[in-house]
């Protein structure tokens, strides 16, 4: 069911012609009477909002306007003088709406602060009723032509900047791309480059909460121009513009995280930095399971990177790694059987102080973190989470420290 939901003041009206996208028009001096010609398919239910002024001047008149066509409900709503009333307003209007409606509102009469709430209330019913916002109009009086033709001006792009940048908010602060994900998707039958941003939001959410820090590299590199294809104004009705004005946050927040080739051998120092990008990512946000993960894994690396002079190391390699591993787990070849030869070099890397007592404190939370606190005496959830950040503010340091640059 679509609604329509239009606003009555007080106000004397006059007879205008009002024109939508210049190919359909209305004469009447009530935009709820137009709009119920201009959107097809018609509305099939009006909500009228009027306060007791509103509703004594104008209903009786727009009702005959619309006999035959559509039997108006009234939403009486006090005048807004006060914050009490403003809250008022919002229930009453709210209150109305149903699940999963489709829902056009027309703002051109409303009085005071009701084109806000009326924002806030689309924003609200979204979320807590399902419903979606068709359209948010506006007849524009003042600016109507010496014809008495009044344009009416769609404003659902502006409306939608409110959902890409709720959607947004939650990429840049838990790493989620679902919400904008599902946004661009709705884009799809119209732009072919949706589909193609949608697959990369899909693959970095995936990437960041699996912590698969290649993956999130090479999507990372690869997003910006995914999200340029998307938000050229390519559209007549401007729809992809509320997320190209956040086409840069986007950017800045994965961009440390980019790079191309990240097996490729050579590129271990610089495939270490954007892991630790990816690290303090996680701590940011909280992801601290994701983080210490990620850090023990960058431990091993470390210690590979700072020992290969020449390429002879691949930080992809089970075997590479388990030399590392076995260097910095305590490394004692008589203990070995059949012994294990580790490198001197990776011994020395992996004996430094700061990479020895970090592996220390990694193995430790890993049995706890491990055994999802399955024990008696378990640490509580915000000592673990102390403790990743605290082992996680050291690794800058201690990767200059080897000579790193950071």
């Amino acid at each position: 069911m679509t609604t329509l939901i239009s606003f009555l003041g007080a106000t004397d009206y006059r007879d205008t012609i009002y024109v939508y996208r210049s190919r359909k028009s209305h004469a009447t001096r009530y935009m709820a009477d137009a709009a119920m010609a201009l959107f097809e398919p018609a509305p099939q239910r009006l909500l009228v909002v009027v306060t007791e002024e509103a509703r004594t001047k104008h209903l009786e008149a727009l009702t005959r306007n619309l006999s035959g066509v559509i039997e108006p409900e009234q939403v009486l709503i006090p005048s807004g003088q006060s914050e009490a009333e403003q809250w008022t307003i919002f229930e009453r209007i709210a209150a109305q709406i149903r699940p999963n409606e489709e829902l056009i509102f027309d703002i051109t009469n409303g009085f005071r602060s009701i084109p806000v709430l009326a924002l806030l209330i689309a924003a609200y019913v979204r979320v807590a009723r399902r419903a979606t916002v068709r359209h948010l109009i506006y007849g524009a009086f003042d600016a109507r032509n010496p014809d008495n033709e009044t344009p009416v001006f769609d404003l659902t792009p502006l409306a939608a900047l409110l959902e890409w940048t709720t959607a947004t908010d939650a990429l840049l602060k838990y790493g989620r791309a679902d919400a904008l994900r599902d946004l661009v998707q709705q884009r799809a039958h119209a732009h072919s480059s949706s589909n193609q941003l949608a697959q990369q939001l899909h693959q970095l959410t995936a990437a960041l909460q699996a912590s698969r820090p290649a993956e999130v590299m090479r999507t990372a590199a690869t997003l910006p121009e995914a999200l340029a294809a998307f938000s050229e104004p390519n559209a007549a009705d401007g729809s992809t513009r509320p997320l190209g004005l956040l086409l840069g946050a986007i950017e800045q927040e994965y961009g440390p995280m980019a790079l191309a080739q990240p097996d490729k051998r050579g590129l271990a120092r610089e495939v270490i930095g954007k892991q630790l990008e990816m690290i303090e990512w996680y701590v940011a946000k909280g992801l601290y399971v994701q983080a210490f993960t990620l850090t023990r894994e960058w431990l091993i690396s470390v210690v590979l990177a700072a020992a290969d002079s020449n390429g002879a190391y691949d930080l992809y390699s089970e075997s590479d790694r388990k030399l590392a591993e076995t260097a910095v787990n305590g490394y004692d070849q008589t203990s070995e059987s059949p012994p294990r030869l580790v490198p001197a070099r990776i011994l020395e890397i992996a004996n430094r102080p700061a990479i020895r007592s970090l592996w220390k404190e990694c193995r430790a939370l890993r049995n706890d973190l491990a055994h999802a606190g399955m024990r008696r005496n378990a640490e509580a959830a915000e000592r673990v989470e102390k403790r990743v950040r605290d082992v996680c503010s050291r690794l800058r340091p201690a990767l200059q420290a080897l000579g790193f640059e950071v």
